[in-house]
């Protein structure tokens, strides 16, 4: 598995360049590197998950999958209909 705590202590890059380089929260961030440590997966929503591992490729030069990452989608939250709000007045 990628370890993106590795691939920033590497490059010299603090919390803060990492989440600006892959455009998303130092809590979010943290959370993945946390999981990391422990060796499992920290669940996504998949509108954050499947831009990420994009993001993670170009950021670092790599050509990996989902299941290559310390985060997946998480299966609550892949493909749920959208809330209809109601228009009455």
């Amino acid at each position: 598995m990628v370890n993106l705590r590795t691939l920033r202590t590497e490059r010299g890059w603090t919390l803060e360049h990492m989440c600006a380089e892959l455009h998303i929260s130092i809590a979010t961030l943290s959370r993945i590197e946390a999981k990391e440590r422990e060796d499992e997966k920290l669940p996504l929503d998949e509108k954050v998950a499947r831009p990420l591992v994009r993001r993670i490729n170009e950021a670092f030069h790599l050509s990996c999958k989902m299941e290559d990452l310390p985060f997946m989608i998480s299966p609550e939250k892949r493909g749920r209909p959208k809330k209809k709000v109601s228009s009455e007045a």
